[in-house]
């Protein structure tokens, strides 16, 4: 694991976060269990996903900002 995280598209990781912490509001309107369980675990590990991602992305601005100077 190296660490890197430029493969992986930010859009794609928002949209899918957003989704998923939409099924989990439905699943709590609805008070449905299993879908409020699958829904938070998958908004958990995707939402990690998504922080790191724009914190590499935010480096990387900030790397590439001093480099102009």
């Amino acid at each position: 694991m190296g660490g890197s995280t430029k493969d992986i598209s930010r859009n794609m990781y928002i949209v899918l976060v957003t989704g998923v912490l939409l099924w989990f509001i439905y699943g709590c309107l609805k008070q449905d269990f299993p879908i409020i369980l699958a829904n938070a675990f998958t908004f958990l590990f995707a939402a990690t996903i998504l922080y790191f991602k724009l914190k590499s992305d935010f480096k990387v601005k900030l790397k590439n900002k001093s480099n102009e100077k």
